[in-house]
């Protein structure tokens, strides 16, 4: 069957209408009549053509009502055309149960629903209080706008900002241009902000400075959140806490300031303005309440100067403030050696109390003890000894009868002896134990002689050895006066910092285990080591090896005590021994229970050796190797030149020989304890890193065996 054409297009027209009518039912026709403004009150309704044809005004507790929403004011336009009303006078916007708009003037489009209220106005929702000068509030979506100033205020926070963004629905502000947020613990300040009303929780965006109201220190970041109700945030980007003193920064910190504890990962840089150190690592923590800090995994200390920079590397590294003097020593004490208390007189030497700082581990002035007796004075006459000072510099020391009586006595200062003075002995600052016998009645005593003996001496049994001649040299070559260490005090201290940067800068940093450090003049390792910014003493513990120039040191314990101008002093406490090589197969030794170096410019010039000292090198002329020589005593004083040594001293006449290089024997060549450790030597900043590390890297994985078929 045919349909004609013009039946054809109204049957489509008939299913056009039909399918209309379904979408129509489908879908709410919105409501016309409540997009309209009704008014609910007004003392008086006026119209004025003049003033607006389309306008009525409305005056005396005005009231209208559109879409769930309630304005109050006290005189309005309303304009029924275009659906807006102007209201002025005391203006109030409800809607809902917790949303209150107040201002001086509004107004109000009915059909977008929003709102533009002047003049001191106040938003009020739920736990947070708006107010500025101009905001655009849209009842829609109830998000409100100002950019002009504003302050939001909560339960615990002020925010203030130029430019905000309030979302009422989300509990959600946003803040650009001056963002200031002020909380009885902190003040932050940023350009960009984000703020959860609801968690009190602030969304940083932007670079952003949290200051602590009290004297801790600052929090920096780019990326993050900070909770203002548990002080607890989590740092994303180029964040750092910075201390009065220390900076940690890392890639992501976790940071808790009831705790007063930042741990930061990724990239972690604890630094130390103040004393010119930085401490890298992957892992770090630091706290702003007791300024204690230490990293871990990849830890590299780093101590700057004008010259050169100590690099350390040991799998942790740690910072803790150095103790007040008041704590370490309550009686004044002598920079470096301090007798202790002996129970017979009045006179004997002062007992110093000592904190120490960490176990194992010296005061930070450096204090040793001597035998309970080295300050006692026995007489059996008030005038059987006196001390006749002629000059400064010099020490008479004379007896009146025939009894020997032993006077140990701890000077001020160190005593050092010039030789060529018979009847004087020439005093430098500093501290040493001074032991001497009192001759016969009448007898005038060499102090040299009796100042570094404990029996009467005979200077037939006080040998002098020269290495490669029979020549003496009692200065050694190339040295001012100051720089001999004949004329210096080995145990000298150092300056003491804190007179010029306040004790509360002092630092200790620690660091454990597998300890590698390097500097151009200076390399070591030792299992565990301490530092001191106070007087810059390192001390290394647990079989520690320090290198200097071509020699190798070695101790139970070694503490190395910098000075300016110089020179370093090195002490080796317990097995002292110390390895210089000759060539392939021939290495210079000495050991001894307690050793001293004096170090000038990264080259060892002399060592003084107390304790069973025992000295083994060869004998070179000419370039020729003709003996070895082999020798002990119970004091040596060692003095080098190049390198080489060039004179000893034997306190008393040593024992030993020479042998010819054509008898040596393996036996020989070898004292007790030699172990020549120059592969493990840090060769620079980037060979810190234990071998076994490097030996894997180089390696690469484990493979595993092949099955067996």
């Amino acid at each position: 069957m045919r349909i004609p054409k013009i039946g054809y297009s109204l049957f489509l027209s008939f299913l056009l209408v039909v399918a209309l009518h379904v979408v129509s039912v489908s879908f709410p026709q919105p409501d016309t009549r409540k997009r309209k403004i009704e008014i609910l009150n007004a003392d008086l309704i006026t119209h004025d053509d003049k003033i607006s044809r389309y306008a009525d005004r409305l005056i005396g507790h005005v009231a209208f009502s559109h879409n769930r929403v309630i304005l109050y004011c006290d005189s309005a336009y309303n304009y029924k055309d275009s659906n807006k009303v102007d209201a002025y006078g005391h203006v109030h916007i409800v809607q809902g149960d917790s949303l209150n708009l107040y201002g001086n003037r509004i107004k109000y489009e009915g059909s977008t629903k929003i709102a533009t209220i002047f003049g001191n106005v106040k938003l009020v929702n739920k736990s947070i209080t708006l107010t500025t000068d101009e905001l655009v509030f849209d009842l829609n979506t109830n998000v409100g706008n100002y950019h002009n100033w504003g302050k939001i205020v909560d339960t615990a926070n002020v925010l203030v900002s130029k430019i905000g963004r309030y979302y009422s629905n989300e509990d959600l502000c946003m803040f650009k241009d001056s963002v200031k947020v002020t909380n009885k613990d902190f003040v932050l300040k940023a350009d960009t902000l984000k703020y959860q009303t609801k968690t009190e929780r602030v969304i940083l965006v932007g670079p952003t400075h949290i200051v602590g109201t009290t004297k801790q220190g600052t929090l920096y970041s780019e990326k993050g959140w900070y909770d203002t109700r548990k002080n607890v945030a989590e740092l994303y980007k180029s964040s750092k806490i910075m201390g009065k003193e220390q900076t940690l920064q890392g890639d992501t910190i976790f940071y808790s300031k009831k705790e007063g504890t930042g741990r930061a990962r990724s990239r972690v840089l604890l630094s130390d303005t103040t004393n010119h150190i930085a401490i890298s690592g992957r892992n770090g923590v630091y706290n702003e309440k007791t300024k204690i800090a230490f990293v871990t995994d990849s830890a590299i200390f780093m101590q700057y100067s004008k010259k050169d920079t100590l690099f350390l590397h040991a799998d942790t590294l740690k910072s803790i403030p150095d103790l007040p003097k008041k704590e370490l020593i309550k009686k004044k004490a002598v920079p470096e050696l301090v007798a202790k208390k002996s129970g017979s007189t009045k006179n004997d030497s002062v007992k110093t109390s000592v904190s120490k700082l960490v176990s194992g581990i010296k005061d930070s002035t450096g204090v040793k003890t001597l035998p309970a007796d080295s300050a006692r004075v026995k007489a059996a006459h008030k005038d059987s000894i006196q001390v006749k000072a002629g000059r400064k510099d010099s020490i008479q020391v004379k007896a009146g009868f025939k009894d020997s009586a032993r006077v140990k006595t701890v000077l001020k200062d160190s005593i050092r002896v010039k030789p060529g003075l018979p009847d004087s002995a020439r005093a430098m600052k500093d501290t040493v134990r001074t032991s001497a016998v009192a001759p016969p009645s009448g007898k005038t005593v060499n102090a040299k002689d009796t100042l570094l003996s404990k029996h009467p001496l005979n200077p037939k049994d006080t040998v002098k050895v020269n290495a490669d001649t029979l020549k003496i040299h009692p200065k050694i070559a190339g040295l001012t006066h100051r720089e001999n260490p004949l004329y210096r005090d080995s145990l000298q201290t150092a300056p003491d910092s804190a007179k010029v940067k306040g004790e509360n800068d002092n630092k200790l940093f620690m660091a454990y285990h597998k300890v590698r450090f390097f500097k151009k003049d200076l390399s070591g390792l030792c299992d565990s080591l301490s530092y001191q910014t106070k007087d810059s003493v390192m001390r290394l513990f647990t079989d520690p090896i320090l290198w200097s120039d071509v020699h190798q040191m070695t101790a139970q314990k070694i503490e190395y005590r910098p000075h300016k101008p110089g020179p370093d002093i090195a002490r080796l406490d317990n097995d002292g021994f110390i390895i210089s090589k000759e060539d392939s197969v021939k290495y210079n030794q000495i050991s001894g229970k307690t050793m001293i170096g004096n170090i000038i410019k990264g080259e060892l010039k002399s060592i003084e050796v107390n304790g069973n000292a025992v000295t083994l090198y060869y004998i070179k002329n000419k370039n020729v190797y003709s003996g070895m020589n082999k020798l002990e005593s119970s004091k040596i004083d060692v003095f080098l030149l190049k390198g080489k040594i060039d004179s000893i001293t034997f306190y008393p006449k040593p024992e030993g020989r020479t042998i010819p290089i054509k008898e040596l024997t393996p036996d020989d060549v070898f004292l007790k304890g030699f172990d020549w450790r120059e592969s493990e030597k840090p060769k620079n900043r980037f060979d810190l890193y234990p071998l076994e590390q490097k030996r894997k890297k180089i390696a690469g994985p484990e493979k595993k065996p092949a099955s067996k078929k």
